[in-house]
């Protein structure tokens, strides 16, 4: 993909995101400046899907991890999305009666954008939708993943995605990628329970392919995990 005339390495993660996926110019980046001043922040562990409704354009991640979750009547919990910095959270009509909900993991900055900024023909709107479109992608291949594969398979996977979506705001070091998640919230998001988590965890770091410590992952071998997966 095209990439912004301004180096990658020079814009905040929640920008180079952005510029990862369309080209972005100088009024683009000023629009996401704008915006950015006006931060809107939610504690760690707290839901703030009614501070969204007050928002007059597209919601932009700056800083933390959030997710949207489904929460069924006898307390279980389905995550569905989690959005991280360069994230759009698409707005979605809720009332009290919802079962959806978003919710700050980390603390949380966020922002809205200027639905003029992101105007069709601008490089901002093409970014927002290569965003939604990789969202579009990501949500089939889940259904694939919660559907067709295993345990060991299933969390790989799933963590080789997260892998590339923090690369390209520039968040990994090296084959090392933040994961401020509990085994909880990983069962959450993949169908399993934080016993099976932590089992397949375990067999991960044993087979050599991904070890996670200490609010970190490190992805040992990227091929044998691609290639055990079995999805492009």
């Amino acid at each position: 993909m095209k990439t912004s005339a301004i180096p990658l390495d020079q814009l905040p993660p929640a920008f180079r995101r952005l510029a990862s996926l369309a080209p972005l110019d100088a009024t683009d980046l000023k629009a996401l400046e704008a915006a950015a001043h006006a931060p809107r922040t939610a504690a760690a562990k707290r839901d703030f899907t009614g501070s969204l409704s007050s928002a007059s354009g597209p919601v932009l991640i700056l800083d933390g991890w959030a997710l949207r979750a489904c929460l069924l009547s006898d307390g279980r919990r389905q995550i569905t999305e989690l959005f991280l910095p360069g994230d759009i959270i698409s707005s979605e009509p809720t009332d009290q009666r919802s079962s959806y909900s978003i919710g700050a993991i980390t603390a949380v900055t966020w922002c809205a954008l200027d639905p003029a900024s992101a105007a069709p023909g601008t490089g901002l709107n093409q970014a927002l939708c290569a965003v939604e479109l990789l969202k579009e992608q990501a949500l089939r291949r889940h259904i694939v993943r919660l559907g067709r594969l295993d345990a060991l398979d299933r969390l790989a996977d799933w963590l080789l995605e997260l892998y590339a979506r923090l690369d390209s705001a520039g968040s990994c070091v090296g084959n090392t990628m933040p994961l401020p998640l509990t085994q909880e919230v990983i069962g959450d998001a993949l169908g399993l329970t934080s016993v099976h988590v932590n089992r397949t965890l375990s067999a991960l770091r044993r087979e050599g392919l991904i070890e996670v410590q200490g609010g970190r992952a490190i992805i040992l071998n990227a091929d044998r995990c691609r290639a055990m997966v079995g999805l492009n």
